[in-house]
């Protein structure tokens, strides 16, 4: 999970920081203080959870800060933090995760998170949407085996067939449940269909899967990563 924290208040920012560190979940924590910085941070690095202060600079209001994440990246779940209850109304018109009153503690905050996590899961999409040749094909993730780029191409390897895409590793990996990672700068791997790992040298690992001859390769950096989520899946 990354996460982006948006207030014009430093301690704010730091004190939700510190408890996020303690998250296991929570790979990157970006943080910005204006309304520009978190449209350029979204528009960047893609965090999947933003919590977003209501009353940023005095000028721009973070509803329409979140109007403007959401018309562009939908599936980011935010959370608004705020010293005034009556935004409450507008901002669950958002379809927010949650709404946080300052001041508020790490316990509060955990709950919030907990909230984020549990959205995380129901979101999940049944097919994703890829454009193979002049078509787009919804694609049920669950029969995916991994993703391979190779040259301009990337090509889809489920059990029975391999489709071709023009589409990037990186766009493809914002439309992919947390059941994917990015093992290498040429693959995205589907860890429920993992069955094992060969080591190969001192920088990566071939990768087995369940039902299968095929195989992709993690970088041993993203060994531990793969592991815990392994663990609790």
């Amino acid at each position: 999970m990354n996460v982006l924290i948006v207030d014009d208040v430093d301690q704010i920012r730091k004190f939700i920081k510190t408890v996020l560190q303690n998250i296991e979940e929570v790979k990157e924590i970006y943080e910005a203080s204006t309304p520009m910085e978190c449209i350029n941070i979204v528009s960047s690095h893609s965090p999947d959870t933003v919590f977003l202060d209501i009353d940023l600079d005095g000028k721009t209001s973070g509803l329409d800060v979140a109007r403007t994440i959401l018309a562009f990246s939908p599936a980011i779940q935010i959370v608004f933090i705020t010293a005034h209850s009556q935004y409450a109304h507008s901002a669950f018109d958002l379809d927010v995760t949650d709404y946080l009153v300052k001041p508020f503690d790490d316990e509060r905050l955990l709950r919030a998170l907990l909230k984020v996590k549990k959205r995380a899961k129901q979101k999940a999409p049944l097919k994703i949407p890829v454009k193979i040749g002049a078509n787009i094909s919804f694609l049920d993730y669950k029969n995916i085996l991994f993703f391979e780029k190779v040259g301009k191409k990337v090509l889809i390897h489920t059990y029975n067939e391999i489709l071709e895409t023009y589409d990037t590793l990186n766009n493809l990996s914002k439309l992919l449940p947390d059941t994917f990672i990015r093992a290498h700068q040429s693959y995205i791997i589907n860890i429920e269909k993992v069955r094992g790992l060969i080591p190969n040298n001192a920088v990566s690992y071939t990768v087995q899967f369940d039902q299968s001859e095929k195989t992709a390769l993690l970088v041993r950096s993203k060994y531990r990563e793969l592991c815990d989520l392994l663990y609790r899946t």
